[in-house]
């Protein structure tokens, strides 16, 4: 049910593709070992699906929703070791009230990658402790591995692993086993190329991190305290549906049929991450930002059912199914319904309704009739205009015929070799291109952005601006863009 409704939904209702896919497409599509914002593996699996879908944005929203349903399908095995069936059925559908599993969940990102290798990393640790099997071991290594490429913030959950492996004895005992040294090796093995590329690179995703949690790193005495505390709060609110859903139980404990989990192992897998963030939050002043919390919540059912082990009977089944399905389906009500008033409440659209596909038709055609023998192979501009031109003249059926591919377009974003280091800036100025920017009421001719353009490419020749409407159903508003074209030599 989930994977259908939350797939079908984001592709019936945008008309465009979120702001994080269109930026890991313009990535992607370069198959680099890292990015200068983030590790590679959302945009490699974004690039995956768009090329397997021929760039069909309902791709993305099912890559979405199948790594969302990996998580559920882990937690539901890990809660099987020691809950009942039905139990463990329950403490995974107490999952579908978390928002970053629902209504933010259409947005492919760093974040939502994370979510099925955060899961099989917890669930390998687990059977890995339980059992000392090798082979458990190689699973989390794996599985630690891509999620260090999804994203740093993984950081939070070894340390968490490893904090029990040093404070428990059944943790400590695994180090005269050959088990943690094979994960480590494993883990190794497959970042080895990211980590070369890091040091190429100047390690800039660092950079990014720090920077963006530390602003601009004047932070006053009491942000050491705001910053963790508005955290901590945005995340226990979303802790609200499934604690309505387990109320639905009463208050009554099941003394018959108690867990019997490794309680101290699931603590620490649970709580050890967002308190090594709250804590470097309050020791550096950093701010933190809510959709960090996404995998912080995959452990939230099994914990809570283990824990309070409710009484289920079949009255109270009832009771539980119609809560259940209140905030399984008010998910996909909301997300329709701010597409539609959206525009009618706050200036311009939504970044869904943007209609980058119709500017990608227009700037595609015109390059075809001006230049039928040279392939586009470059677009300009900040990283979602460029990006919605890159990501979209794919779709176009304009392609050149010495092209190699229709997936052959890069984004130059912001004009930066940076950013984009797959740029040749000579390249660029030989084969051409096409430049991209926010239009103004300024003439385009008068616009600094365009002066400072023309001055670093003199040969470039603009073009009349694009008009075109948002893609809104209860609003005519419109948009301009502003593009010039840099003719190929």
């Amino acid at each position: 049910m989930h994977l259908s409704i939350w797939t079908l939904v984001p592709s019936l209702v945008n008309h465009n593709l979120p702001i994080d896919v269109v930026e890991g497409l313009a990535w992607g599509n370069e198959g680099m070992w890292g990015y200068h914002k983030h590790p590679p593996l959302s945009p490699w699996l974004m690039d995956l699906f768009a090329t397997l879908s021929g760039s069909s944005d309902w791709a993305q929203y099912l890559l979405s929703q199948l790594s969302v349903c990996a998580a559920f399908i882990g937690m539901w095995l890990l809660a099987r070791e020691f809950l009942s069936p039905l139990k463990a059925l329950i403490s995974v559908l107490l999952l579908e009230g978390v928002y970053y599993h629902g209504y933010a969940s259409p947005e492919f990102n760093a974040n939502i990658v994370l979510l099925p290798f955060w899961s099989i990393a917890i669930l390998s640790f687990y059977k890995a402790i339980e059992t000392r099997k090798v082979t458990w071991w190689i699973v989390l290594g794996a599985a630690a591995a891509l999620a260090v490429l999804g994203k740093y913030f993984t950081g939070f959950l070894l340390v968490s692993m490893f904090a029990y492996m040093i404070a428990t004895a059944k943790g400590r005992q695994q180090f005269l086993t050959i088990g943690p040294y094979a994960a480590l090796g494993i883990m190794l093995l497959i970042l080895t190329p990211h980590f070369v590329w890091m040091v190429e690179a100047d390690f800039s995703t660092l950079s990014y991190g720090v920077n963006r949690a530390s602003g601009s790193g004047d932070v006053g005495l009491k942000n050491h305290f705001l910053y963790p505390l508005k955290f901590l709060i945005s995340q226990l609110v979303l802790l609200i549906p499934l604690l309505l859903m387990l109320a639905a139980f009463g208050l009554k404990r099941d003394k018959a049929d108690a867990s019997k989990s490794n309680a101290a192992l699931l603590s620490f897998m649970a709580f050890g991450p967002p308190l090594l963030i709250l804590l470097l939050s309050a020791i550096l002043g950093w701010k933190l930002r809510s959709m960090w919390g996404a995998p912080l919540f995959l452990m939230s059912g099994v914990l809570l059912v283990s824990f309070l082990n409710p009484m289920i009977t079949l009255s109270k089944m009832g009771r539980f199914k119609a809560v259940f399905l209140f905030f399984a389906l008010i998910g996909p009500v909301a997300y329709i319904a701010v597409y539609a008033v959206r525009p009618l409440v706050k200036e311009g659209g939504k970044r869904t309704q943007f209609p980058g596909s119709e500017i990608a038709l227009r700037i595609s055609k015109h390059w075809q009739e001006q230049y039928p023998d040279k392939a586009l192979q470059y677009v300009m501009g900040d990283v979602w205009r460029a990006g919605n031109v890159a990501y979209y003249h794919n779709k176009v059926e304009f392609a050149a015929p010495n092209a190699e591919s229709q997936r052959t377009i890069s984004a130059f974003i912001d004009g930066s070799t940076q950013i984009s280091p797959w740029v040749n800036p000579e390249d660029f100025k030989e084969k051409g291109g096409v430049i991209v920017w926010k239009g103004t009421s300024l003439p385009v001719d008068s616009n600094p952005k365009f002066l400072s353009l023309k001055s670093a490419y003199p040969e470039l020749v603009v073009m009349k601006p694009l008009q075109l409407s948002w893609d809104s159903w209860f609003s005519d508003e419109e948009l301009t863009l502003n593009w010039a074209v840099l003719p190929p030599k």
